[in-house]
């Protein structure tokens, strides 16, 4: 009995407020149309521990506070910067990379500069035909912080290829 009450009473509280106080995995969480267990990513707290960052509300903590960029171009090298703050560290949380497909069909090396342990390289097949499309979304269970104090984060893309019309390139992260 003690299990259907508490069944029950799980079943009555808000998937937000779940997520709001989660320090453990939120079961039955409807995204995109799925039930999924979501879990929460820890962000560190700046002394050498980790928090759990919010799902829904304030993703960050006082200290932290949120970057973006992004850049688009036509078979062209783009990046997307997270700009080094003065006194500040950088952490990479993700990044998001699209192209759209060339004349003739190739493997870009796209890769992240100024991150703690060095470059990181992906490798990303751009198909053959103008229609198509290649894309590498990288989302980190840990942000991964920049090599130092001060340090830029960059993700570099290189051109991909001749009738190549579009790429994008979006770097998400903190500061702190």
């Amino acid at each position: 009995m003690k299990r259907i009450i508490l069944a029950a009473l799980a079943l009555l509280t808000p998937i937000s407020t779940l997520a709001q106080n989660a320090q453990v995995p939120v079961p039955n969480a409807v995204l995109n149309g799925n039930i999924q267990t979501l879990y929460t990513p820890l962000v560190p707290n700046g002394d050498g521990t980790y928090s759990p960052r919010m799902v829904v509300g304030a993703p960050y903590a006082s200290t932290q506070t949120a970057v973006t960029s992004s850049s688009t171009g036509a078979n062209s090298a783009i990046t997307a910067t997270l700009a080094a703050q003065a006194g500040k560290t950088n952490y990479l949380s993700g990044f998001e990379v699209t192209a759209g497909g060339a004349t003739a069909g190739s493997i870009i090396n796209v890769t992240v500069t100024g991150v703690l342990g060095g470059t990181m390289t992906y490798a990303v097949s751009v198909p053959t035909g103008v229609t198509l499309g290649a894309s590498l979304v990288v989302e980190f269970p840990l942000p991964i912080p920049a090599s130092a104090v001060n340090t830029a984060i960059v993700v570099n893309v290189p051109a991909a290829g001749s009738g190549s019309t579009v790429q994008t390139a979006v770097a998400h992260g903190f500061y702190q």
